[in-house]
């Protein structure tokens, strides 16, 4: 806090309230930090809590009273300064809040007007709970809210605000039919409600309702009513159907309004229109969009996210995306998601994975329709979710979307190149090069048929695996002196007697022969583990790399075409293989091939140390070839 390092200050604050809560010192400084931020949400609630724990506390109180004005709840900042002046009438700032609460309470008959509970019985109050039931639902406290609303209904059935509320706690139970259902009884009553049109558009798309939600859609487009959150509710309903120029459209309209920029919700209606911006290829217009939603809400995580994101390599990154995943599919629908139980010693298998997931998908056929807009627009989480869901389930269906999203210029390189891989082993998509998007521009990218796992691999006794972690340390040495290649010899022949049939164990004393110089026999034991091991890949690997030092090229690439035509490798064998790969196609003068099989390498195994060192290498292809075959 004294450097003003804010944010870093709020997540400490914000932890040590977890473990310690109800702390007033604590809960002051989290106070004091949000309005540094300027986070009015995140104020308001450290406010109540400081209240809860000290509510003899006046500066808290008006602390919660001003937030509830800067976040647009009038109602619930009048009944916050009565009770100020009620407990403490002869504070200081006493004579100040009956000012502002005179300005305020001049307002309030209109107030309720607007709300439709002006000389209404308990107006005030149910206008009060009203405000309490949106912020509720802006912290995604459904049950509350819920209560809330159905409180007020019970006094007032006609209040259209409570039933537009109601229609986004339902989306949130997983209830899409009963959302739908509010938004409709809504407009009934009210053809022209800007929020029952805009929310009714966003379900009905959401169920699958595509002409429905595009008729909407229209006439919420022909709307010119007089509501400050009007433009943000266009926006924000054309922004689900794709609609880009909609959204641009709906801002250049907006900015000809004076004041544009002081209305509440001014700044998502500028985050969307950096989306539809950024679809449209115009990166600029969407970071000054960006830029702009920021000023006017400094804290808005989805224009921050879009903004870092566009800061990373062109290839690695997911924006523009709109929404979270909770806009598109509700977390209670998702939990609906039953996989079955696994281990690290017992894992699911793909099998039963994959009947688990076409289940829940029977079972909630609008998350199957969804899961191609997810993988185009969804926000990292959402999106690897959506892959996860389409490339288990395999249904022909999801096949065709995976391969559309594939071959187009939507999230990172290496999620299509997945999907690519996904489709390829299916037989949608040929082995070879296939024309990509990758790192900003279409290219012949390189793809093979390989299902990449990380699962049990040359499991060993326990004590024998001591000796070969031992063994292994010291053969990825730079440079091993004589003794600790003989301490190494040791323990793989320990290991060898106490497992003669392991052929990791031969292939690591192989290595190790060839480091100490014994070529002969490090020839003949991998020779001995090919042939009785014939699909041990890291044996034949290590082979292809000794016959392109010694130029058998033709040689190497008989022993490589078998294990090219596996369908599933090991990330250590994958990376074996990528390395072995290279080196051949250096020593061929196919270093445009080098490099494919680099990128098939990085996005199979992104965190590998030696992509680094190939990336160097490569710039110097023909000292490459000359060390290689030297």
């Amino acid at each position: 806090m004294k450097r003003k390092r804010w944010a870093e200050a709020k997540l400490l604050l914000e932890e040590l309230d977890r473990h310690y809560p109800k702390q007033p010192e604590l809960l002051a400084r989290l106070v004091n930090t949000c309005y540094s931020l300027q986070d009015m949400s995140a104020y308001q609630l450290a406010c109540e809590h400081l209240l809860e724990a000290d509510a003899n506390n006046p500066e808290a109180t008006l602390g919660l009273a001003g937030s509830y004005l800067a976040t647009l709840c009038p109602i619930l900042a009048i009944k916050t300064f009565r009770n100020f002046l009620h407990c403490w009438p002869d504070n200081e700032r006493a004579d100040e809040v009956r000012k502002t609460l005179v300005d305020l309470e001049a307002k309030l008959d209109n107030l309720l007007t607007e709300m439709q509970l002006v000389d209404v019985k308990d107006g005030f109050e149910l206008a009060a709970l009203h405000e309490q039931a949106q912020i509720y639902l802006e912290r995604n406290e459904y049950k509350k809210a819920r209560r809330a609303e159905e409180t007020i209904l019970q006094a007032q059935p006609t209040f259209l605000a409570a039933l537009n509320n109601l229609s986004q706690i339902c989306f949130a139970d997983g209830d899409l039919e009963g959302a739908i259902a509010n938004s409709q009884q809504v407009l009934n009553a009210s053809p022209n409600n800007h929020h029952a049109l805009s929310n009714l558009t966003r379900y009905f798309f959401l169920n699958g309702q595509i002409e429905a939600a595009q008729k909407t859609a229209e006439q919420l487009k022909t709307l010119s009513l007089d509501a400050i959150d009007l433009w943000s509710k266009k926006a924000e309903a054309l922004t689900y159907l794709g609609d880009d120029q909609g959204v641009l459209d709906t801002l250049a309209q907006a900015e000809t309004i004076d004041n544009i920029d002081s209305t509440p919700n001014a700044y998502l209606l500028y985050h969307l229109a950096a989306v539809a911006a950024m679809r449209q290829d115009d990166t600029d217009r969407a970071r000054r969009y960006w830029k702009k939603a920021l000023r006017l809400q400094p804290q808005f995580d989805l224009a921050v996210e879009n903004l870092a994101d566009l800061k990373r390599p062109v290839e690695h990154r997911h924006a523009p995306y709109p929404f979270h995943g909770g806009n598109w599919i509700a977390k209670k629908t998702i939990d609906q998601l039953a996989l079955p139980p696994s281990s690290s010693s017992q894992p699911a298998s793909n099998e039963e994975t994959g009947e688990a997931i076409r289940c829940f998908l029977e079972k909630q056929p609008n998350i199957a329709r969804l899961l191609p807009v997810m993988l185009e627009r969804g926000d990292p989480p959402m999106r690897e979710f959506a892959f996860t869901l389409a490339s288990a389930a395999k249904t022909p269906a999801l096949l065709e979307e995976l391969k559309d999203f594939a071959l187009s210029q939507h999230g990172p390189d290496s999620l299509r190149v997945k999907a690519a891989n996904v489709v390829l082993t299916e037989g949608l998509l040929p082995s070879g090069h296939i024309r990509m998007w990758t790192q900003g521009q279409w290219r012949e990218v390189l793809l093979i048929g390989m299902e990449i796992h990380d699962g049990p691999y040359d499991i060993h006794s326990p004590q024998v695996q001591v000796w070969l972690d031992e063994a292994i340390a010291i053969l990825k040495l730079d440079q091993a002196k004589d003794a600790e290649l003989d301490r190494a010899e040791q323990l793989l022949n320990q290991a060898r007697t106490a497992e003669p049939n392991a052929p990791d164990i031969q292939n690591n004393l192989a290595s190790l022969y060839s480091l100490q110089g014994r070529t002969e026999e490090s020839d003949i034991l991998t020779q001995e583990t090919i042939q009785t091991y014939p699909d041990y890949v890291l044996a034949r690997i290590n082979q292809i790399r000794r016959y392109v030092r010694q130029g058998k090229l033709d040689e190497a690439e008989a022993l490589m075409r078998p294990i090219l035509a596996c369908t599933q490798i090991h990330f250590d064998e994958f990376s074996a293989l990528c390395n072995a790969q290279i080196e051949l196609l250096v020593a061929q003068d196919k270093v445009a091939g080098a490099r494919s099989w680099l990128e098939i390498w990085e996005q199979g195994y992104p965190q590998h140390p030696q992509l680094r060192y190939w990336k160097e290498q490569l710039k110097r292809p023909r000292a490459l070839k000359r060390l290689l075959t030297q």
